[in-house]
């Protein structure tokens, strides 16, 4: 709804909720030849307001932990499953034969 507010309003006074900012940057980091050709057709956010957007979202660099903590704790199911079938070596015990 608000989108079709935006067309009869003038570019700087255009007003974007942060979803339609969301689906405009998802658009536009897809494809900016494919966004700049939308733009010609529908309104959308500029691409300075995209890029402020993106701007605001805090990242960091490294490994997220919480990923890596799901990843260690499946290996350490794993290993104990391992174990508890009695493990020594050769075919892992799912496989019979």
């Amino acid at each position: 709804m608000e989108a079709m507010l935006n067309d009869i309003v003038k570019p700087q006074g255009r007003r974007w909720t942060t979803k339609e900012k969301a689906v405009a940057l998802s658009i536009y980091k897809r494809s900016p030849k494919a966004y700049r050709l939308l733009q010609c057709f529908m309104s959308l956010p500029s691409r300075a307001t995209l890029i402020s957007m993106l701007s605001s979202v805090p990242f960091t660099a490294g490994i997220c932990t919480t990923i890596f903590k799901h990843f260690w704790d499946r290996m350490e199911n794993s290993i104990s499953q391992w174990k508890f079938a009695g493990y020594r070596g050769g075919k892992p015990p799912s496989q019979k034969g």
